[in-house]
């Protein structure tokens, strides 16, 4: 187009290449023209050349792991269920063609085991002598003496001690202390005659009945043990069968008279051979 307007001759000189009348300014445009063509394309080139698709990156997703609850063990409960019986009412009667079904309930029965048996232990109200067994002088110690009182331990009594003296310490006066006899009581024997009314009135030198009149020794007078009527024994002194380990006739031992209500009744005032068969008594509380 620029080149027609130079002359009629200018397609053919466009076509041939020749173009005398078009001005150098012309040919410049045209050289530039040509020439921007060429780096157009050669920059497109280079263009679609650099141009590359970067590839799509996927995120792996991370795994969390999680624990599993630990389960809390807890104890069951047993529970027994419980049968109820509902009668029926007046809307529950069968048709009545029909035949009602008969209800049985089961019986139950409990037999209890091992039921423990609370037997009150009576409370004794009164102390007991009584004769515990016949001996030599060698009785033996306490425990043996003690021993002898079990044979006629009197029904509804679980303690029992021989009444007889072995010691200044352990002499019948003191056997309260000792042995916890009860203080307060009347004192009776086996068939309930009053021998004294409190442990203070045994041990005054007297009591109200004889122990062969009250049924307590009717045979045997008894090993006392004691010095005087107030139940005292001296060590190395009172004799006692060389401490109840004798039954030679030339020891000797003091003795109580079943006959006495007076100080005889414990101490006769001399001493008995040993290798005398007489009483040993005993008291129960």
């Amino acid at each position: 187009m620029i080149l027609s307007l130079f002359g009629r001759d200018g397609d053919t000189a466009i076509v041939t290449g020749a173009v005398p009348n078009v001005p150098s300014v012309v040919q410049a445009t045209l050289a530039a023209i040509g020439q921007t063509q060429t780096q157009v394309v050669v920059i497109q080139s280079k263009t679609a050349m650099a141009t590359t698709q970067a590839p799509t990156q996927t995120l792996i997703p991370t795994a969390i792991f999680t624990a599993s609850p630990v389960p809390t063990l807890s104890s069951t409960p047993t529970v027994a269920p419980l049968v109820y019986y509902f009668p029926p009412t007046a809307t529950d009667k069968p048709e009545p063609e029909e035949e009602p079904v008969p209800t049985f309930l089961p019986t139950f029965t409990f037999t209890p085991t091992n039921t423990p048996t609370n037997t009150p232990t009576p409370v004794p109200n009164h102390l007991v002598l009584y004769f515990g067994a016949a001996s030599l002088g060698n009785i033996g110690p306490r425990s043996s003496a003690d021993a002898l009182c079990t044979a006629n331990l009197p029904s509804g009594f679980s303690n029992y001690h021989a009444f007889l003296g072995y010691s200044a310490l352990d002499r019948i006066a003191n056997m309260p202390a000792n042995y916890g006899l009860p203080t307060g009581l009347p004192i009776q024997s086996v068939t309930n005659v009053v021998i004294a009314n409190n442990w203070t009135d045994l041990m005054d030198g007297s009591i109200s009945v004889a122990l062969n009149a009250a049924g307590v020794s009717p045979t045997y007078n008894w090993w006392s043990g004691a010095e005087d009527e107030f139940g005292t024994h001296l060590d190395g002194i009172t004799p006692d069968c060389n401490d109840w380990t004798s039954n030679s006739g030339a020891d000797g031992g003091n003795e109580g008279n079943r006959s006495s209500t007076t100080a005889a009744w414990m101490d006769v005032g001399f001493g008995v051979a040993c290798n005398q068969l007489i009483g040993v008594l005993c008291i129960a509380y």
